[in-house]
């Protein structure tokens, strides 16, 4: 057998097995498989698919919590934005737009520069000739927007249930900022079933109290006092 991760994703390898008598060396047969590692495409994980700010606020679409699942040997991910305007045309991204320097992976878009309306943006992250695509919707409201919360998405879809869970919040103001984690689906009492209660920027779910086969639905309310 060989071992996980020891292969590389996008190459073949071919193994070969040779038998022979021990009384008669040069009595052998042999036979050969060739086995292509297949490349995966990219996990994409985007904080916030859907988003609202204002006119005055800076916009930041960030896409660095998405991972390349083709084992530890694999290439990082680079990332591409486009903006589908109001028109739904693919347009490059105008110069004044910031992406991260190492791999794209953020979006930074200055203040005044968005007119209200509703805009979708569309992320692609690539390896090897693989890619995944996912679209960022960002509505504009005229002058600020208030306080923005978004919470932090989870390496997975999925968790155990006998372990601690972090669900982490933000909001785009850091002083003055009343949390409150909600639950909008699923049978949980949040009061009960945490490290931290509900009014912390971080709610920690105890283990062994989710339900295996569950979905949960929370949510995160963030108000300036």
């Amino acid at each position: 057998s060989v071992p996980a991760n020891t292969l590389t994703a996008g190459n073949t390898y071919t193994f070969t097995l040779r038998v022979a008598l021990v009384e008669n060396p040069a009595s052998a047969t042999q036979a050969s498989v060739s086995i292509y590692v297949t490349v995966l495409p990219p996990v994409l994980v985007v904080s916030g698919t859907s988003q609202t700010y204002g006119t005055n606020d800076a916009i930041t679409l960030n896409a660095t919590n998405s991972y390349n699942p083709n084992g530890p040997n694999a290439p990082p991910l680079t990332f591409a934005w486009h903006l589908m305007d109001p028109v739904v045309t693919p347009s490059p991204l105008p110069a004044s737009y910031a992406t991260s320097s190492s791999n794209n992976a953020a979006l930074t878009i200055p203040a005044n520069t968005l007119s209200p309306a509703t805009y979708s943006f569309i992320v692609s992250a690539f390896t090897q000739n693989v890619n995944t695509t996912q679209v960022v919707w960002v509505t504009v409201v005229a002058g600020a927007s208030g306080p923005l919360v978004s919470i932090d998405p989870l390496p997975g879809s999925m968790v155990s249930n006998t372990e601690r869970v972090v669900l982490t919040g933000r909001c785009t103001i850091t002083t003055g900022i009343v949390y409150q984690w909600g639950l909008v689906s699923g049978d949980l009492d949040l009061a009960s079933s945490t490290l931290t209660g509900t009014a912390s920027f971080q709610l920690v779910i105890l283990p062994n109290v989710l339900v295996v086969g569950q979905t949960y639905t929370l949510s995160l309310t963030g108000k300036q006092v």
